[in-house]
């Protein structure tokens, strides 16, 4: 996989991520057997090699197959003869064919989270929360399916999911050229977003009084929400709602903090109408 071309040239050239977006299921596809080449140059334990090459490919495959119909109309049977892997292999590796979204959406937060990362060091924590919505609706617009696959496993989910611990041959196969990567810690949709709201008050962005757990919601209403909403529009349009929402979400906190630190200014004779 390799998301560190759009990472580099987004962080070092600053060129748009629009006009260099690797998407991560795209990127995945490439794994549709567990064949003996890949990762053959990396120093991993064979066994560790040979779980993440069959859980890649797992995933690789259903992907595929979910660009042209629901994950409920693929079988466990038919996922494992492209993968070619045998049906009781699969439930080695996963307990349920659902189990295969939570292993993308794993995936899926490393890239995102050291993306994040790059455009809070250029820009601003707040322009990283956008990006995560931009990656995901640039993602959907090539894999439609995906985002509505997720969507239905949460809304039948009873409890949140325990998906098992990447390895670190996972991480080295799955991205063998995004440095970083190894030592990333995978996130849940909560995690990433509370934690970038936290860095956002702290780095002064947002205000000190905001409870980083019910706009961590909001954000998660708005990422699941829209897609939902907008459905019939087509995903073309989902990126525009994203932007349109958040605006409404985010921007009266960032308006309420510039008018917060003029009345303080003001307070301690440094404002505008201190010398009135």
């Amino acid at each position: 996989m390799t998301f560190i071309l759009e990472y580099a040239i987004y962080l070092y050239m600053n060129i748009n991520l629009d006009d260099n977006l690797i998407l991560l299921s795209e990127a995945l596809t490439h794994f549709n057997a567990p064949t003996a080449g890949e990762g053959d140059g990396l120093h991993l334990p064979l066994r560790e090699k040979k779980f993440a090459r069959v859980r890649l490919a797992i995933l690789g495959t259903a992907l595929q197959l979910m660009k042209e119909r629901s994950l409920a109309d693929i079988s466990v049977r038919e996922i494992c003869e492209l993968a070619q892997v045998a049906p009781a292999t699969f439930f080695n590796y996963f307990p349920s064919k659902e189990d295969v979204l939570v292993y993308y959406m794993q995936l899926w937060s490393i890239p995102v989270t050291l993306l994040c990362r790059a455009v809070a060091a250029q820009r601003t924590v707040v322009d990283a929360i956008i990006t995560v919505f931009d990656f995901t609706a640039r993602e959907m617009e090539q894999y439609p399916r995906l985002m509505f696959e997720i969507i239905a496993y949460i809304a039948h989910a009873t409890e949140p999911p325990h998906p098992s611990s990447l390895t670190r041959a996972e991480r080295l196969l799955a991205f063998p050229d995004l440095p970083g990567a190894e030592d990333v810690e995978p996130q849940s949709i909560d995690e990433l977003f509370t934690a970038l709201l936290k860095q956002a008050v702290r780095a002064g962005e947002l205000p000190s009084s905001l409870s980083t757990e019910a706009v961590a919601l909001l954000l998660k209403t708005i990422f699941y929400g829209v897609p939902l909403a907008t459905r019939r529009e087509g995903v073309r349009t989902i990126r525009r709602t994203y932007h349109e929402a958040l605006d409404v979400l985010l921007g009266s906190w960032r308006t309420e903090k510039r008018s917060t630190r003029h009345e303080e200014d003001t307070e301690r004779g440094t404002g505008a109408g201190s010398a009135i």
